[in-house]
């Protein structure tokens, strides 16, 4: 059985905080007083799954567009726009490393401008879809998850929170975001 979290939204990011109704009995509550949000309730995501976005990220800016992380900040999997570099990167915890593992995909979202955003994990094969771009690569090992979602396990839209502080923010508008979890890409 495959359960979709589907979010509705109209964040902006940094700038105001706009939220409309989540489907599935997902809620949504503020992640700090001004920005990102931390998705309360969702499934584990395992080994496979699916996370697709309508994104505007601005100019010249750094941030996560998603990340999944621990009470203390630690990263499990983020997707992550850096316009310093002008690419998309793909930071996760792969099983039997104790090294943060990453992916640089050659592409750039940080320009003003709407995209498509789609990410598919299956097992250790990683797919980034941006607009009509397609990028392909192979994990180190299959992903390692915090769990399901508690205390100590949170989904992060729009930010992802620092064991130092900070949120690492996103600035733009994330419009909507949808999660399909025990599913690859070719799957659907």
């Amino acid at each position: 059985m495959s359960v979709c979290l589907s979010l509705s939204l109209s964040l902006c990011l940094s700038v105001s905080l706009s939220l409309s109704v989540l489907t599935h009995d997902a809620w949504l509550t503020r992640a700090c007083q001004q920005d990102g949000v931390r998705i309360v309730e969702h499934e584990q995501f395992g080994t496979r799954f699916v996370v697709s976005m309508r994104v505007m990220q601005l100019s010249g800016n750094n941030g996560y567009l998603f990340a999944k992380a621990d009470g203390q900040g630690f990263r499990f999997f983020s997707l992550y726009s850096s316009s310093t570099s002008n690419s998309v990167s793909f930071y996760y915890a792969a099983q039997g490393f104790r090294a943060q593992q990453s992916i640089r995909f050659n592409t750039a979202i940080a320009d003003g401008q709407v995209h498509t955003v789609v990410l598919s994990v299956d097992g250790v094969d990683a797919k980034l879809q941006v607009d009509d771009q397609e990028f392909t690569s192979t994990l180190a090992g299959a992903l390692d998850d915090c769990g399901a979602p508690g205390a100590n396990c949170f989904l992060h839209v729009g930010q992802r929170m620092s064991p130092l502080g900070g949120a690492f923010l996103l600035r733009g508008i994330v419009f909507d975001a949808a999660v399909v979890y025990d599913h690859a890409l070719s799957e659907l």
